[in-house]
């Protein structure tokens, strides 16, 4: 069964980035893995722009920006059609941490959450956890902006 497999392929890559990351406690590091197993699979060019300083996520919260960052990759492969795919990374001029994937694919449905096939409501829920807000929109160009932010207060919830 194919679905089981992928499934496998999937559990054993995380778990290979998930030792990674909480030995390391390096999220940009655990990113670039994660991306260049994601790249092997597809021709979408896959960008990372990181420009946060380490040791400011606690492991258990790597996994959810991981998580995050990877069903949006995944998505925009899948789903969008896109040639580029930008991540970053970074700190707002007010201090607020933010990811940004967007890339320049269909954008997304009208309703995404009713066809339920975009993990949406995961990403959600792994964000709620990690006491950030997620946004998740067409750009205003073309394409899809997954936009996670956490106050700096919020980084130890």
């Amino acid at each position: 069964d194919t679905n089981l497999k992928v499934s496998y392929t999937q559990l054993r890559e995380l778990l290979n980035t998930f030792r990674l990351t909480l030995d390391d406690a390096n999220l940009s590091e655990a990113i670039s893995i994660m991306l260049a197993q994601l790249r092997q699979r597809t021709q979408t060019k896959i960008h990372l722009s990181y420009e946060l300083e380490e040791h400011l996520f606690k492991p258990n919260q790597h996994i959810h920006i991981l998580q995050i960052i990877r069903e949006a990759v995944l998505n925009s492969i899948k789903h969008a059609n896109s040639h580029e795919i930008m991540i970053d990374c970074g700190t707002n001029k007010n201090g607020t941490i933010e990811v940004s994937i967007s890339d320049d694919g269909d954008g997304i449905p009208a309703n995404p959450v009713k066809s339920n096939h975009y993990g949406l409501n995961i990403m959600g829920e792994r964000a709620s956890k990690l006491g950030a807000k997620l946004e998740i929109k067409n750009n205003i160009t073309k394409g899809t902006l997954v936009l996670l932010t956490f106050d700096r207060e919020n980084k130890h919830a």
